[in-house]
């Protein structure tokens, strides 16, 4: 038998009642109704994650701050101990001062030479 064969049009309506349509229909908005609600669920879950996330990245960006804080301070404490750290009056024991000091305070801070106009320099 190999014929085709086509259903008639209305082959389904005539199969299912109204009452049934109506019962299919109702099941199908509230399918729809969960599958909204799950979505907002989710949204909201992923909403309070993240912001879980991100105090959680919060304190321990401030942690980190503070061990690096502390370590700076016990690694000033060695060096004043030690009779490193005199606040650059070593540098004028030696004679390096230059006549208004403000070439030596650059360069010791890292800083680039200063220019005038046109290039010039201080």
């Amino acid at each position: 038998m190999g014929l085709p064969f086509l259903w008639p049009p209305d082959y389904h309506a005539e199969i299912f009642t109204d009452a049934h349509m109506e019962k299919l229909s109702r099941l199908l908005e509230k399918k729809k109704w969960i599958e909204e609600a799950e979505e907002r669920r989710k949204a909201r879950e992923a909403k309070r994650n993240a912001k879980e996330v991100q105090a959680q990245k919060l304190k321990e960006r401030a942690s980190s701050k503070k061990q690096e804080m502390e370590s700076v301070k016990k690694l000033r404490k060695q060096r004043q101990q030690s009779g490193f750290a005199d606040g650059g009056k070593g540098i004028e024991k030696m004679g390096l001062d230059f006549e208004d000091g403000k070439r030596f305070r650059a360069l010791r801070r890292g800083l680039v030479w200063p220019r005038r106009r046109h290039g010039e320099r201080v």
